[in-house]
């Protein structure tokens, strides 16, 4: 994307300050679409008008300010955390986003992110656990008391995607973490499979320090599911190698899982091809 003209960023820079919320949400939008490496060549006038929209956390606009604010690698924990306690979902959401973009992601902003685990929004809840996992990454130290149970209580929510945002950060907390570790384990016992599938993965990213997992992903081995069953002998084989040479971990080792199977459409509701009803010859009445 070419750089665009001065005279461009300077209406976009009164447009964040323009009196209608609309006009304001969109200048933010547009900056945002902008490349890190564009937004690092910003002039110094735009910072400030853009650091008011992203620091405005009561605002519905003020999320994609603050997604271009990242982009421009000036971006402020303290908005961040605050735009997490933002009234408005968006602006929640964006605030967790642009942690997630984040490398690494600030102090300040860690406890406000986990709260907003709980968030009643659902994009919230799993923009929030993509953004633990960048945490669990690259600043685990600044993860609060707390994280753990919370990632974990996170495996059981309504959510699907959610459920599985969670495990990721679980994992990478795991291999120094004991308490981290042991709720990989217990997610493994999820009645979720797929939550089961990613705590397999999980533990075979730890590798030998995930060794206690052992005999809960025994118990995953055995199901008939394949991709549970597949996922567990590679997590087997990275905490304990000699297993691969077990002859029943071998096989699903190299087991290729078929590709889910859906159901042929139901004739009846497809216009056109629904099957004709026979019609009964008519009955002539006697004379």
């Amino acid at each position: 994307m070419p750089a665009p003209p001065e005279e461009a960023l300077e209406a976009l820079a009164a447009a964040l300050e323009d009196p209608d919320g609309a006009v304001r949400e969109n200048a933010g939008a547009a900056l945002a679409a902008f490349t890190p490496e564009i937004m690092n060549t910003l002039p110094s006038g735009l910072l400030p008008v853009l650091s008011k929209a992203a620091a405005a956390a009561g605002s519905k606009e003020s999320g994609p300010a603050l997604l271009a604010l990242v982009r421009t690698g000036r971006a402020e924990g303290k908005w961040l955390a605050a735009a997490l306690r933002s009234p408005e979902p968006g602006t929640r959401e964006a605030a967790a986003l642009a942690l997630l973009l984040m490398f690494p992601p600030p102090r300040e902003a860690a406890a406000p992110l986990l709260e907003t685990l709980k968030d009643e929004d659902l994009k919230v809840r799993r923009a929030a656990a993509s953004a633990l996992g960048n945490y669990a990454v690259a600043s685990p130290a600044a993860l609060p008391a707390g994280t753990v149970a919370a990632l974990l209580e996170a495996t059981r929510d309504a959510d699907p995607e959610t459920r599985n945002l969670a495990v990721f950060p679980l994992g990478r907390l795991a291999p120094a973490d004991k308490s981290a570790l042991a709720a990989v384990i217990q997610a493994l016992a999820n009645a979720d499979p797929e939550v089961r599938v990613s705590a397999a993965a999980a533990l075979t990213a730890a590798g030998k320090a995930a060794a206690a997992a052992e005999t809960a992903l025994w118990k995953v081995f055995r199901s008939r599911d394949c991709r549970q069953k597949t996922a567990a002998a590679r997590a087997l084989a990275a905490v304990k190698p000699e297993l691969r040479r077990l002859p029943a971990v071998a096989r699903a080792l190299r087991t290729i899982c078929p590709a889910a199977k859906t159901a042929p459409p139901d004739p009846a509701a497809l216009p056109g091809l629904a099957p004709k009803k026979k019609r009964k010859p008519a009955v002539k009445a006697a004379p």
